[in-house]
């Protein structure tokens, strides 16, 4: 399948450019569920059982029929699949992870939207962060980075595509301040990934967020992981 040019989606889908809009827009479950059809479906719906194109949403159960009766579950094969959270608050996390310029930790996401765990929190988080794709192409992106361990003195080298020679300074300044420099390093690449993707989309409103769903809603490489083997030893932060 031939890949959609975010910005021009953008345009189609007009997705909301502040936090205050996103209630408006996504009021309802059923809102939440055609928008991310038309994020993952933007040329149309085709049955991965029998290739049939005619469709149509079982609304509020997050499932597509199609005209020869297969169903297909909206999430299927991405990282939102078998989600017991609702679509408005991964809405949320996303909007929070691609656009707010200093992050969110796991420990304040818990209790801004009132988990009843830290550990989901910190699996929604950490599955976002792990499928944004970061870097624009240039010489500068895809070049290994020094970054300096939070708590050690040695720097060790991680893909951090900044647009921007000031890479170590400002990652470290982040590390340290919304996540008190509490990173368990199996998880230091997607934190990574956060925050080079913010960075380098962060005069494009709206568009930021439309991407992260569209990254999010792609199909996963490999078994989609539970909280528990995401979850093997984390420690709150922030």
């Amino acid at each position: 399948m031939s890949r959609v040019d975010p910005i021009r989606l953008a345009r189609a889908l007009r997705p909301p450019e502040s936090l205050r809009e996103l209630p408006t827009q996504f009021a309802t479950a059923v809102d939440c569920e055609e928008f991310l059809y038309r994020v993952r479906f933007p040329k149309g719906f085709s049955c991965p059982r029998c290739g049939e194109q005619r469709s149509w949403p079982l609304k509020g159960r997050r499932l597509i029929e199609c005209a020869r009766g297969h169903k297909v579950n909206l999430t299927a094969g991405t990282i939102l699949q078998g989600t017991r959270q609702d679509l408005s608050t991964w809405f949320h996390a996303a909007y929070l992870v691609s656009t707010l310029t200093p992050g969110i930790s796991a420990l304040q996401f818990q209790r801004q939207f009132g988990l009843t765990r830290y550990e989901t929190a910190f699996q929604m988080l950490h599955k976002i962060g792990s499928v944004l794709v970061v870097g624009c192409g240039c010489a500068r992106c895809a070049m290994p980075r020094p970054i300096r361990w939070p708590g050690s003195s040695n720097p060790r080298s991680s893909v951090a595509p900044l647009c921007t020679p000031m890479v170590g300074t400002v990652i470290d300044a982040w590390l340290e301040g919304t996540h008190q420099g509490r990173i368990e390093p199996q998880y230091l690449q997607a934190y990574l990934n956060e925050y080079t993707f913010r960075f380098n989309r962060r005069f494009w409103p709206g568009a930021p967020f439309l991407r992260a769903l569209m990254l999010m809603t792609e199909p996963t490489k490999g078994p989609n992981p539970t909280a528990h083997e995401i979850l093997r030893s984390p420690k709150p932060t922030g």
